[in-house]
């Protein structure tokens, strides 16, 4: 298992450049994309001015085709329920030694921790250009 959480697929954006550009080289496909992600270029721009959408989902699939494109850690991972820090990941580096206590049940798994942004937007270009 390797989690890609929002702070790794926030990294990558889709400006709106980007999308009229697939729209114009892809046809139908192209301009499908964007109409879907309208509403989420909205949402973004009106929210934080943002001139884009952040490709969460389609990080998570390019993940699984194109592993080469993000940075990875592995560790025992925890989601915080409570507190300030509830909803944040923890991840406890493999092979760090700490004294008998809460991660001692936890499997090692993977997570992302960085993404070469250009790459996957080209990777996601070349797929629907195809």
């Amino acid at each position: 298992m390797t989690i890609t959480g929002l702070d790794v697929t926030q990294e990558t954006v889709m400006s709106d450049e980007f999308v009229s550009d697939l729209a114009s080289v892809t046809g139908d496909d192209g301009r499908f994309i964007r109409e879907v992600s309208a509403h989420y270029q909205k949402f973004h721009k009106d929210s934080i001015g943002l001139d884009g959408f952040y490709v969460h989902d389609s990080s998570a699939v390019a993940f699984a085709l194109r592993p080469d494109l993000f940075e990875t850690e592995k560790g025992p991972i925890r989601v915080v329920t409570d507190g300030i820090a509830k909803g944040q990941t923890i991840l406890r580096p493999a092979g760090r030694k700490f004294p008998p206590g809460a991660w001692d049940d936890r499997q090692v798994q993977s997570i992302c921790v960085g993404v070469d942004s250009a790459s996957l937007l080209d990777f996601y270009r070349d797929t629907i250009v195809g």
